[in-house]
């Protein structure tokens, strides 16, 4: 997500095929594939961020966050994060979009067009969810 967020596009893009972009991730969690980092993590300002991802984008046995989940908000990446006050619910987003429905994409650079009927709510359990 890290990388899409910087990018503007999946790390992983081959035309909705879900079952391609399954055995792409597992291809690099098994070592037998290397992650490439995006030119745009590699710019300048850019270096805590491309060693997240190549932090997390590697086979398992190297993986940030194998031993300690913790390890990953321990990362440099997350140094102007105070995880306290996130779990508090302290911190106000620097940005909240206005949203009118479920399937409102429009803060999003589109490809694809939804039809409204598509996109259905989620409504199953969301109680693992509720201490985030």
């Amino acid at each position: 997500m890290l990388v899409e967020m910087f990018t503007g596009q999946s790390p992983f893009e081959f035309g909705g095929d879900l079952k391609g972009t399954f055995k792409e991730i597992c291809l690099i969690g098994m070592g037998k594939r290397t992650f490439n980092i995006p030119l745009e993590l590699k710019k300048p300002g850019m270096e805590s961020a491309s060693s997240f991802v190549k932090g997390v984008m590697c086979p398992m046995s190297d993986r940030l966050g194998k031993e300690d989940d913790m390890d990953i908000l321990r990362h440099e990446y997350f140094d102007s994060l105070n995880v306290e006050d996130m779990r508090a619910k302290r911190i106000s987003p620097p940005y909240i979009p206005h949203v009118t429905h479920p399937a409102d994409s429009r803060h999003f650079i589109n490809k694809f067009q939804l039809i409204d009927d598509e996109c259905q709510p989620y409504e199953g359990d969301n109680e693992w969810f509720r201490d985030f």
